[in-house]
C-alpha cells in the first residue's frame, strides 16, 4: 500500500506536532515495512530516508 502524509509539521516543527508526526511515520515504517510512505513537503530537504520513505516536493521528478 502507498500512504501519503502532509509532512509540513514533520519538517517544520521541532516539538509537539513535529515529534508526533515523526514518531507515527517512523513506527509505521518499522511495523509495516511492506508499505511505501510518501512525505509531501513544499520545500526540498536534505534528510536521508529509507527506500520505503520518500519525500515528494515540487522539484521531485516523479511521484509513483
Amino acid at each position: 500500500m502507498r500512504i501519503g502524509f502532509d509532512a509540513k509539521r514533520y519538517f517544520n516543527n521541532q516539538s509537539g506536532l513535529g515529534n508526533y508526526s515523526r514518531g507515527i511515520i517512523r513506527n509505521l515504517a518499522e511495523l509495516y515495512p511492506g508499505h511505501e510512505y510518501f512525505l509531501f513537503n513544499k520545500h526540498s530537504v536534505e534528510e536521508l530516508f529509507s527506500r520505503k520513505i520518500k519525500v515528494i516536493n515540487p522539484e521531485s521528478k516523479s511521484f509513483f
